[in-house]
């Protein structure tokens, strides 16, 4: 589910936003239920789900990521990775220059290689 899909909680409130279902879920797995054991999941997964009126695999999303000790938000794409070219380095200087003079992408990196500017660096 994209974070741009909305739900309605009940008909006459606005809708609300998924991270919002997630952090509900959350604050009430927090309250309710003590460090609730794999095999109790299924259950509580359906009560809150019915309670919030939103997905199961939400509810049961959170609860993974809450054992995980991670945040209950949906994880971005690339989200966990570090930034390959950062900003103000050398290596992003030759990447933008190159491909502002017209360099197409493989010409760039292998500029990029040729010069031995490491990302680590």
């Amino acid at each position: 589910m994209s974070a741009s899909l909305q739900f309605a909680l009940h008909d006459d409130t606005p809708p609300v936003s998924e991270k919002e279902i997630r952090s509900a879920v959350a604050v009430l797995v927090k309250m309710s239920y003590n460090e609730p054991m794999r095999d109790e999941w299924t259950a509580i997964a359906r009560a809150i789900s019915k309670q919030l009126r939103c997905d199961f695999r939400i509810v049961r999303g959170v609860l993974e990521k809450l054992t995980e000790g991670v945040a209950p938000e949906k994880r971005r794409k690339g989200g966990g990775r570090k930034q390959r070219i950062v900003p103000g380095t050398a290596k992003a200087d030759v990447l933008v220059g190159s491909l502002q003079c017209g360099f197409g992408s493989k010409h760039t990196a292998s500029f990029i290689n040729e010069l031995g500017v490491l990302p680590h660096k």
